[in-house]
């Protein structure tokens, strides 16, 4: 299966949550629009993001389905049946935007946000403590990871 990434959009820093909200529904709207179908909606609750979820899901129908993902260590994916969550090991996030990136199955359009996405995967890091913590991201300051996160939604 070949993923072709059509949209991506880096939402400022401090932007409040409720117009976080209102730019994600009207993404999905126009997608749903153009495609005839409601996109399934994944939204990274991990920390910040629950109370974008809490607003998406009460401010409107059609993405009152949104699925909450939490980001843990490891490489599972667990769904949790009738809570819309699922829990997201981060090692198999990264383990398949390699594999997706590697075999040229993902097709990134020619913008700026893809540009700044390329330049957060390069600066992706995985990083192990002395006592076999694994942390993945992007740490060094002023270095984002959000688009990646983004992406890795997306490929979910």
């Amino acid at each position: 299966m070949h993923y072709l990434l059509r949209h991506l959009e880096r939402i400022p820093l401090e932007t409040p949550y409720p117009t976080v909200a209102d730019r994600i529904r009207s993404v999905v709207s126009a997608v749903s629009l153009r495609a005839e179908f409601d996109p399934k909606v994944f939204v990274d609750a991990t920390g910040l993001g629950a109370p974008v979820i809490d607003l998406l899901r009460v401010g409107s129908p059609q993405l009152a389905s949104a699925v909450a993902v939490i980001f843990t260590s490891g490489s599972k994916r667990r769904e949790h049946p009738g809570q819309r969550k699922l829990t997201l090991g981060k090692a198999r996030v990264v383990n398949r935007l390699q594999a997706l990136l590697r075999t040229g199955l993902l097709h990134l359009p020619q913008t700026a946000e893809a540009d700044a996405l390329a330049r957060e995967l390069m600066n992706y890091e995985i990083r192990v403590s002395q006592n076999g913590h694994v942390r993945f991201g992007a740490f060094k300051t002023g270095i984002h990871d959000d688009l990646v996160t983004a992406l890795a939604l997306a490929v979910q």
